[in-house]
Formats: C-alpha cells, sequence, structure tokens
C-alpha cells in the first residue's frame, strides 16, 4: 500500500514525514478499490487519509472533490490532510471544511488573494 510504512515512518508524495505519523495518500488506491484500500490503511494504523483535490485547471487531472472527502469521513475518524491543487481554491474551503477536512493545504499561486484564503482555512 503506497505511503504506508509499518514501524512508524511515513512517506507523502515522496517526501519523508514525521517518525510515527503514517499517511495514505488517496491517489494510490485504484479508483474502484478505494473504500477497501482506505480501511486497510485505517485498519494498518494509518493516522491520516491525504486527499489530492484537483480541479482541471490549476491542474490537468481532476480527482478527489467534497463529496469524496464527506465519504471518507463517513467512513472513518483518522485525519483527512486535504491538498487543493486548485484554481482560485477559496470557494472550496468551506465546502471541504464542512465535509470534514481535518487540514487544508492551497498553493499560493493559485490564489489572486491569499490572504483571504488563509483566513478561511484558518476559521
Amino acid at each position: 500500500m503506497g505511503g504506508v510504512y509499518p514501524g512508524g515512518g511515513g512517506v507523502l508524495h515522496g517526501r519523508p514525514e514525521r517518525p510515527g505519523v503514517r499517511r495514505e495518500g488517496g491517489l494510490s488506491a485504484g479508483g474502484g478499490a478505494l473504500w477497501a484500500n482506505v480501511g486497510e490503511a485505517i485498519a494498518a494504523g494509518v493516522d491520516a487519509i491525504h486527499v489530492d483535490v484537483m480541479d482541471g485547471r490549476f491542474v490537468p487531472n481532476i480527482a478527489f472533490g467534497p463529496e469524496v472527502v464527506k465519504a471518507l469521513r463517513r467512513r472513518s475518524n483518522v485525519a483527512l490532510d486535504v491538498h487543493m491543487m486548485v484554481h482560485e481554491p477559496g470557494h472550496l474551503v468551506p465546502v471541504l471544511a464542512e465535509a470534514g477536512a481535518t487540514s487544508i493545504t492551497v498553493h499560493a499561486e493559485a490564489c489572486t488573494h491569499l490572504h483571504r484564503v488563509v483566513a478561511q482555512v484558518k476559521e
């Protein structure tokens, strides 16, 4: 299972994470097998699920959106680390927070008014 390493270390899209924090990247779970892979990751002891939200504009792929975040929240109580690869993400911040995101990351270069988006994330 990509991103989950027994022994406490973890890798999130190739970057070392804090020791003791294990995260599973949602994109490593193939479409139809997503829920099974999430269940296996939780059973293996992950601390968080990393969710890439893409809009097809800021980055070319369209992946998971608020409905997947909401469904993940219904199925688990692990942290949902949402990485927004979205042009002008401000409109989605409240929707993802309501859907159950634990943390939200945006790209500065995708925001015309970064300070406003950061304020939204902090709420």
